[in-house]
């Protein structure tokens, strides 16, 4: 095997799946055999992981910083050494919900009709300490430290997403954040918002444009239910991003989708029953699912 990795020629990447940090090769070998390789890094070692906090500290360097996110990138990345590249995010002071939000849980659907909204999530969704969202206020007021900005209008901003590395386009994420910390989810959304909506969709074409040469048929614009901080934002990411798990169905709703069911009714979304996910670890599927039953979602109650 030594030898033939050695000599293969016309290699060419078929897929690069940044997610499960797995990429597929094709190669000629020197008798003009075809060869494909699947690479992939292992998983960290759960046993060893204050050494490798120690050797973090000594060997990345800052390179975004929103209140209490902060993004490190490897010395191996900045030097474009690409065979030991490694991102690290470290939000603190945390919280319990940043625990829960990337723990390991076992998964459960709602259907959520109207009065569930209005007798238990919205009471939920307005106990929320305004710290929660503190570093979205400093982010669409444009205080936030080593933010991206492609975007700072008098309605909302868009950023690159701290998860994306600005550099590979087949995980490009950016958010488009709204200044109205009234207009929190997509319960809230009317046919008023409509503009709004076009005009994220327009000025998000226009990013892609003038940055990229990327158009909109090349990204996916979606709104989540429930959403992970509740001040409205729009999600934008590559299409190509296919394993990117804030893409599915029971969490996102596409931006174009909203408009049009907004154009046909008004007060839609606050006559609708929606049906997502929650992870258990999730406050909302304790206060939900003494109301639950398998015959809602049977029924579709």
């Amino acid at each position: 095997m030594e030898n033939l990795l050695k000599n293969l020629k016309d290699t060419k990447v078929i897929n690069n799946d940044p997610l499960a940090k797995r990429i597929a090769i094709t190669a000629i070998s020197p008798e003009k055999e075809l060869a494909v390789i699947i690479m992939e890094k292992l998983t960290f070692d759960d046993e060893n992981v204050d050494a490798q906090l120690q050797q973090t500290s000594t060997s990345h360097k800052l390179i975004q910083q929103n209140d209490i996110y902060h993004v490190l990138l490897s010395d191996s990345h900045r030097r474009n050494d690409k065979l030991d590249n490694q991102k690290v995010t470290i939000i603190y002071p945390a919280t319990q919900k940043h625990v829960d939000k990337y723990s390991k849980a076992n998964i459960s659907l709602f259907r959520e009709t109207p009065q569930k909204y209005n007798d238990i999530v919205k009471p939920y969704i307005d106990s929320l300490p305004e710290k929660e969202t503190k570093w979205i206020q400093a982010l669409v007021s444009g205080e936030a430290e080593n933010e991206t900005y492609y975007y700072r209008g008098q309605e909302f901003v868009i950023a690159a997403d701290y998860k994306w590395d600005k550099k590979d386009f087949n995980t490009l994420y950016l958010q488009a954040v709204v200044k109205d910390m009234n207009l929190k989810c997509l319960r809230d959304l009317r046919t008023h918002h409509v503009s709004l909506l076009r005009s994220i969709r327009r000025e998000i074409g226009n990013v892609l444009k003038s940055n990229w040469g990327l158009n909109l048929s090349q990204v996916k614009l979606a709104v989540h239910y429930q959403p992970t901080f509740y001040v409205f934002h729009v999600h934008v990411v590559s299409v190509n991003y296919s394993s990117f798990p804030g893409l599915n169905v029971g969490q996102s709703h596409l931006l174009d989708d909203i408009i049009e069911m907004l154009s046909l009714k008004s007060d839609i979304f606050s006559q609708m029953t929606l049906t997502y996910h929650l992870s258990d670890l999730h406050k909302l599927h304790h206060l939900l699912k003494p109301h639950e039953s398998d015959r809602d979602l049977e029924h579709g109650a």
